[in-house]
């Protein structure tokens, strides 16, 4: 009997709100952001501590945080 290989699944943790989400395909950060509902202008997708840009592709078996940004400045 052949044994079968269980693909580990992207995993996507969503910060804040400590969320997680499970992947099973490749996918570039762009596409990801839009299964998720997200607004890549207003979060940064992270993988090894290293920002990814929209255009990298994630893939099964690695982990990335997904963290809100929040911007605010001094107001006149």
């Amino acid at each position: 009997m052949e044994k079968k290989e269980r693909i580990k699944p992207l995993i996507v943790k969503i910060i804040p709100g400590n969320k997680t989400h499970h992947f099973f395909k490749k996918m570039p950060v762009f596409k990801l952001l839009e299964e998720l509902g997200l607004n890549s202008e207003s979060v940064v997708v992270i993988r090894n501590g290293t920002p990814l840009t929209k255009d990298l592709i994630v893939a099964p078996g690695e982990q990335i945080e997904i963290i809100s940004v929040i911007s605010g400045g001094k107001k006149p």
